[in-house]
């Protein structure tokens, strides 16, 4: 095993008095012992002025920073003034000493060292890859943090690595049913507290046929909103249907259908409906929230894919034809 042995060499010099000769000098280090108790520095030749140069065994030392603290005294009984050294001992570990012989893990809150899950080290080194198996089995469904880290031999820790997961739970296809339907009319009032269908038949894929009420309705342009319910609790996407509703003098409600845009929220992948439109033209205009217009498009067509390379947020859709003048929200979430 490898010790440090740290060499000082230091000029000392006493208080310098007429006719007076240091004849002893002592060194301490961190503590001190008292006034000629210290480790002695032999002075070959008692002199007004020496020079002195010795050896320091640092090996009892720990890591860390320590104190040497240097004195003379003349042949009269005086000490000098001190004089004193800052030094930092590092001891380096030998080949064995520094191998890993311990790895472990945990996952969001670290238990303390030594107290993670064990991942098995079966031949200690310097520098290995693990290959380990993680149960996930009791995490929630969202994202997650592992964290692992070793131990050498000197029982010393590394720093850690850490990986970020996502936790997907695949449902049954009993819980994947679609049980119910939801719908509002242009502002979402949060899930479940929209106006509710049941779906007679669950089933992961339902074709539904039901009559909105839109009783209260203003004159004007509207956002129609749908979204399924599956057995265990979870909303699909908003599906987005625009309609203009026009009230006439004897209560009669005249219910003209625009576009539907779906999926809403999407990732910039999404179908513009324009079935109701009877082919007229239509200039299509998407605004982001500060009002700048980030895509214009001419479609022609009933049912159109379109793709639009935009950051995540909130836009505007406007759909211009026939002389009329459609807006809807567009989300898009990456």
């Amino acid at each position: 095993m490898k010790r440090l042995i740290l060499i000082l060499t230091l000029m000392s010099a006493a208080i310098l008095c007429m006719g007076q000769k240091i004849n002893k000098a002592e060194y301490f280090i961190d503590t001190d012992p008292g006034f000629g108790k210290a480790s002695n520095i032999p002075i070959s030749v008692p002199a007004n002025d020496v020079s002195l140069s010795y050896s320091v065994n640092i090996s009892a030392l720990s890591n860390g920073f320590h104190m040497m603290v240097l004195r003379a005294r003349d042949d009269k009984g005086h000490w000098s003034t001190t004089r004193q050294q800052t030094f930092y001992v590092y001891k380096t570990q030998s080949e064995t000493a520094s191998n890993i012989k311990k790895a472990e893990y945990f996952i969001d809150t670290d238990p303390g060292f030594g107290k993670a899950t064990i991942i098995a080290v079966t031949t200690p080194a310097r520098d290995m890859s693990l290959s380990f198996t993680v149960n996930t089995s009791a995490l929630s469904e969202g994202f997650h943090l592992m964290v692992l880290r070793a131990q050498n031999n000197a029982g010393h820790w590394s720093t850690t690595h850490q990986q970020a997961f996502y936790i997907f739970k695949v449902v049954s296809s009993a819980a994947s049913n679609i049980t119910a339907i939801e719908y509002f009319l242009d502002n979402d009032p949060g899930f479940g507290k929209g106006t509710f269908y049941s779906v007679p038949v669950p089933a992961s894929k339902v074709a539904a046929e039901f009559t909105v009420n839109l009783s209260g309705v203003t004159n004007g342009n509207h956002v129609l909103y749908f979204r399924a319910k599956d057995a265990s609790g979870k909303y699909s996407h908003l599906y987005a249907h625009a309609i203009t509703v026009t009230l006439s003098g004897i209560g009669d409600v005249d219910i003209t259908s625009w576009f539907r845009l779906f999926p809403n929220p999407n990732s910039g992948d999404f179908i513009m409906d324009f079935n109701d439109l009877q082919g007229n033209p239509i200039k299509l205009a998407i605004y982001d929230m500060s009002g700048r217009q980030v895509c214009l498009k001419e479609l022609d067509g009933e049912n159109v894919p379109l793709s639009v390379d935009l950051p995540a947020g909130v836009y505007m859709v406007t759909a211009e034809s026939g002389g009329k003048t459609f807006k809807q929200k567009l989300i898009i979430s990456k």
